[in-house]
């Protein structure tokens, strides 16, 4: 299914030249936009009326269509409406005072300008309503929402007044029930607000379904499940509707809260897809490329994306290409249609080559909801730090510096990072398991035997019977070991922050590559489906079908220079099925491919030989 957004106030203005536009792109269904929508009286009358012809006009044309809408705000400007009706409402308020244009949930009339939006939609002929990535509590203007009305319900609950700078200290150090409590809190006020917009739709059609554009932070910082939040919404009966979070734009406008590249957008996408994968939802991506112009964010990022999320599967394409904006087609960014319509081909192509497979590669563990059991540091770092740690595949970066091919969905030989060493159970160590320095310290602290124990300045020091695999400055930086019990580890001495900050262990990316590999063929106790030569910047998705006998493989060159002749090691012997804008040849378990250049992408379907 592909999906794709216009905007209502410039679709009635120029029809005729949406309508050719999502035609040619194969377009299946629309989302209208309608977003900050204060307008009383005869305006409002007007802006609904253009609504209900272009829901009539666009489902005529065998679209299904969706109302897409903002809720809460996303802390930018906001229109004179706005500020006449609502200026003195409760905004979401950081932990250290600060605000924006983001109202907060337990604002009341601000709460019912939306149930009168929702029954409004409605009426004027909406059966799908989506309501975007600001229905969140954090991100705008930080951390969680500490505005006078979440401190007062706290203090309740709480039986003694609580400052914002007490809340704050809770999300330090070790976890404690006061830091579950407000998580809580925070959860219920998300609940209350969802459920009381989807009380206004029974009240006029309890058949409409309505959905959520996730943010980043709804799988761990808003304090209730996701799950929750898209079932209220969607109404009882009815099937969830649920665009994930991971935008291409991240890598040009989010490094005010971490260094993300579009590899790790991509992780981060996938996750949330293995997470999904299995539930009858309606789930598609958020290929944006706000702010929808290719001089910010280039059509080849748009196209990347696209085509890693047909090899992965699992989801609906969401692809933000056409973007008129207030000054019309004519003066319209058309790069992004054009580079879409030159790929229709390929995307078929490739969508056949990865059918009835799965991901396969390096297991990533992740897991959802970690904050409120997670030992903090013991003063609040900043908003970024957070954000960074919860949620998003940290593991993943490794295997991207690599070229390791990563997977989501199937538990396995994998990868395990950070404070998720606090909280695995033990049963996940059996399996094959590859430590970086913050997750072997906490199992080593726990008590396990991960071939590292911790000399007395904190540091890792390797078991007796590892076998050191790569050194620097005379530090052992990774090694391998089988426990007592047989279970095999691999213990990556290194932080996050070490791979994403440091431009040293960046330059070391060469050797630690080939080490890594080798590593990762030790805890998997056999070689992985597909492993590649380091190259920077490629993102590689693999996958196989049930019983092993096909192999299909994409790898974006998501960097500036060209692989000359990507060179792949298989698990076995394998006969080249079908290429896609590539050349290739199989020498025993080795897989060359031709040249791939600077933003652009092959792939291939092999065979196996008996």
């Amino acid at each position: 299914m592909l999906y794709t957004q216009i905007d209502l106030r410039t679709y009635h203005l120029y029809r005729e030249n949406y309508e050719a536009d999502l035609k040619a792109m194969g377009n299946d269904v629309v989302l209208l936009s309608l977003c900050e929508f204060f307008e009383q009286g005869e305006e409002r009358a007007e802006v609904l009326k253009h609504l209900s012809e272009a829901l009539v006009r666009l489902k005529s044309l065998g679209y299904t269509v969706a109302v897409w809408t903002n809720s809460l705000g996303w802390g930018s400007p906001r229109s004179a409406q706005f500020h006449e009706q609502f200026g003195g409402c409760v905004r979401l308020t950081a932990f250290d005072g600060s605000t924006s244009t983001a109202v907060c949930t337990l604002d009341e009339r601000f709460l019912e300008q939306n149930t009168q939006n929702t029954k409004d939609f409605i009426r004027a002929g909406a059966n799908l309503i989506l309501w975007d990535d600001d229905l969140v509590q954090s991100v705008r203007p930080g951390f969680m929402c500490t505005c006078p009305l979440h401190l007062s319900r706290f203090s309740r609950h709480a039986g003694r007044t609580f400052t914002r700078d007490d809340v704050r200290s809770l999300f330090t150090g070790a976890p404690s029930q006061l830091r579950s409590d407000y998580l809580d809190l925070m959860g219920d006020s998300m609940l209350e607000y969802c459920r009381a917009l989807r009380q206004a739709a029974d009240e006029v059609d309890p058949s409409v379904r309505m959905g959520l554009c996730a943010s980043f932070t709804h799988y761990d910082i808003e304090g209730t499940e996701i799950e929750k939040i898209v079932k209220v919404l969607a109404g009882r009966g009815n099937r969830p509707f649920f665009r994930i979070s991971g935008a291409t734009y991240w890598p040009f406008l989010s490094a005010k809260y971490w260094k993300y590249t579009l590899n790790d957008v991509m992780d981060f996408v996938r996750m949330q897809i293995g997470w999904l994968r299995g539930k009858d939802w309606e789930v598609f991506d958020e290929n944006d490329s706000y702010p929808r112009s290719s001089w910010v964010v280039p059509a080849s990022y748009i196209e990347l994306y696209d085509k890693i999320v047909i090899a992965n599967g699992g989801a609906g394409r969401h692809k933000y290409i056409l973007c008129f904006g207030g000054e019309g087609p004519e003066k319209g960014d058309r790069r992004y249609l054009e580079a879409h319509l030159k790929n229709v081909e390929a995307d078929k192509a490739l969508a056949r080559m990865f059918e009835h497979t799965h991901p396969v590669g390096m297991y990533v563990h992740s897991m959802e909801h970690s904050l409120r059991m997670t030992t903090l540091p013991d003063s609040y770092r900043s908003n970024g730090y957070m954000f960074s740690r919860f949620s998003l595949p940290i593991g993943a970066k490794y295997l991207n510096l690599c070229t390791i091919p990563a997977q989501f969905d199937r538990p396995g030989p994998g990868i395990l990072t950070g404070h998720l060493g606090e909280l695995v159970d033990e049963r996940e160590l059996t399996r094959g398991v590859l430590l970086d320095s913050e997750s072997a310290t906490h199992l080593a602290k726990r008590g396990f035997d991960v071939g590292a124990t911790l000399g007395t300045d904190g540091s890792l020091i390797p078991a007796e019977s590892a076998e050191i695999l790569m050194r620097s400055d005379a530090v052992p930086r990774l090694w391998t070991y089988t426990s007592g019990s047989g279970h095999r580890f691999a213990v990556l001495n290194m932080r996050y922050e070490d791979m994403t900050d440091s431009t040293a262990a960046a330059a070391e990316c060469p050797n630690l590559a080939r080490a890594l590999a080798k590593a990762c063929r030790f805890i998997a106790g056999k070689p992985l489906p597909v492993m590649m030569d380091g190259a920077p910047g490629a993102y590689i998705v693999a996958a196989e079908d049930d019983e092993g006998e096909r192999l299909s493989i994409l790898i974006c060159n998501i960097w500036y220079d060209a692989i000359e002749r990507p060179k792949l090691t298989l698990d076995g012997l394998w006969t080249v099925e079908e290429e896609l804008r590539t050349g290739a040849t199989v020498n025993g378990s080795e897989l060359t491919l031709s040249r791939i250049g600077p933003y652009e992408f092959a792939a291939v379907s092999l065979r196996r030989k008996h």
